[in-house]
């Protein structure tokens, strides 16, 4: 928007231009071309602040003709800034969240299973109850990991809901039911 304004000298033709090729910006273009401004409410339930503002600053410019350069050059200084800031957010989520799903998916399903081996038969003398204990053991295992899986997903993408966090992490749970299960149901012989 920026060289536009600087090519064009227009911010009403500057922005119309960059609306034509953005589909979120054509209602905000056909509100100015209408009455000189954007509708408040409109403008703050597009669901994006930075989109929000930057709206905002064109709908200044584009009612009484005034030069919005430095305006925007803030704003888009201020913009890069936050996506820099978040992708070394990501970057340091990223690698604990691969050790997250790592632990949760493999390693702890795994001890989860010979811990249940071993509590059922350490207790097997004390009756039939052992077996049942085994099987709760392996079941709050797994919610467990289901859990901790979960709440990586949400805090690792706090931008998705929380259907599509459970959907990004049912693959890991049910690796993890099926290793502990699996563990549980091969390695009684063995131990």
């Amino acid at each position: 928007m920026l060289s536009r304004c600087d090519s064009h000298g227009s911010v009403s033709r500057a922005f119309d231009e960059l609306a034509d090729r953005t589909p979120a910006l054509r209602g905000a273009a056909s509100s100015l071309k209408l009455t000189g401004s954007v509708d408040s409410d409109k403008n703050e339930n597009l669901g994006n602040e930075f989109l929000s503002r930057f709206i905002g600053i064109v709908a200044s410019g584009y009612a009484d003709g005034a030069d919005i350069k430095k305006p925007l050059a803030a704003f888009r200084d201020e913009l890069e800034r936050d996506i820099a800031a978040r992708a070394r957010f990501k970057a340091k989520v990223g690698g604990s969240a691969a050790l997250i799903y790592m632990g949760m998916g493999v390693f702890f399903p795994l001890f989860s299973g010979i811990s249940s081996i071993v509590l059922t038969t350490s207790l097997g003398a004390a009756g039939s109850g052992s077996a049942v204990l085994g099987t709760c053991f392996i079941a709050v295992s797994i919610v467990y990991a289901a859990m901790t899986l979960y709440l990586s997903a949400a805090f690792a993408h706090p931008e998705r809901n929380a259907k599509a966090n459970l959907f990004s992490t049912a693959p890991y749970i049910a690796m993890a039911a099926a290793v502990a299960l699996l563990t549980k149901t091969y390695l009684s012989g063995v131990l």
